[in-house]
């Protein structure tokens, strides 16, 4: 059994399936940058060598809305 980490393993995955985009979803507490978007998607922004989609769940983000 090979253990690594969650983006490694989704980088690993994108490149066997020759995957011309990802598609991530976005979520997390809105008072620091990082957790905007989520750990995980923010690791697979920085270092994709393909295009990268986030999408957010608009009723979650209507139940934090000030």
């Amino acid at each position: 059994m090979r253990t690594a980490s969650i983006p490694d393993a989704l980088m690993q995955a994108a490149q066997a399936f020759e995957a011309d985009l990802i598609v991530m979803g976005a979520h997390g507490p809105h008072d620091v940058r990082r957790h905007l978007i989520g750990s995980v998607a923010e690791t697979i922004l920085r270092s994709s060598h393909v295009p990268v989609l986030t999408v957010r769940d608009a009723q979650r983000d209507a139940a934090f809305a000030i």
